[in-house]
């Protein structure tokens, strides 16, 4: 068909019926408690354990520490791997955290699921991974999340994450979604569920004045080999 005869048609291209961004947002889905816990028990680890790097198999039961990375100064923990050094008060912490927050993401994929009106196959979690920036830390260039040449990062297809500290004000600390124009506020216990693909390019904007943590984790297809 020439681009005359398209011309012609009264609407040659086929729409897309989609009323949404696939964003979604859940506030309150964590209390102030278990976001409590969850820093505190950060801290302390970083504390008690120092900076652990990832041996030479990627292992995740430790920290990771990104300030020699330019564009992003945080560093990150994954809790549901128990490190062999750690305390029994500490690993016990971590199960109970880990039990609390898998719990409460598997609950909202269900209402996610029912809300978008389509199955997504069978999904399983993968990572309770914390993550602390300064102010002006962020990972602030615009990245998605179905990336890289691992089969896991492959296999992602929706992306959880909560905000665990206190309200950021002043539009900082955003999340930032380039092609949706969406901002995402942080307020503490809220979850934001959404695609890991290239269609949801995001950043996480710079605080200025005050630290920002998060939790964060993919649901994978399963049979994946996810942590959880």
């Amino acid at each position: 068909m020439s681009d005359l005869d398209l011309r012609k048609m009264k609407d040659p291209f086929v729409k897309a019926n989609i009323n949404t961004s696939f964003i979604a947002c859940y506030d309150g889905a964590f209390s102030d408690k278990f976001c409590d816990d969850t820093v505190a028990l950060f801290k302390h680890l970083q504390d008690k354990y120092g900076d652990q790097h990832p041996d030479e198999n990627d292992n995740p039961m430790v920290n990771h520490k990104f300030n020699s990375v330019g564009h992003r100064k945080d560093n990150s923990r994954f809790f549901q791997q128990i490190a062999n050094e750690w305390d029994e008060e500490d690993r016990q912490d971590n199960i109970r955290l880990c039990k609390t927050f898998y719990d409460g993401i598997d609950e909202y994929l269900q209402k996610y699921i029912k809300s978008i009106g389509k199955s997504l196959g069978k999904l399983e979690a993968d990572c309770f991974k914390v993550h602390h920036s300064p102010p002006g830390g962020p990972f602030s260039i615009f990245h998605h999340e179905h990336s890289g040449e691992n089969d896991r990062y492959k296999s992602r297809v929706l992306v959880y994450m909560v905000y665990l500290g206190e309200d950021i004000h002043n539009g900082e600390g955003t999340t930032e979604f380039i092609y949706q124009g969406i901002h995402v506020k942080p307020k503490k216990g809220r979850l934001v569920i959404f695609p890991a693909d290239f269609t949801h390019t995001h950043r996480g904007n710079p605080t200025y004045q005050q630290e920002k943590y998060i939790a964060t984790g993919w649901w994978l297809t399963e049979g994946s080999n996810g942590v959880y």
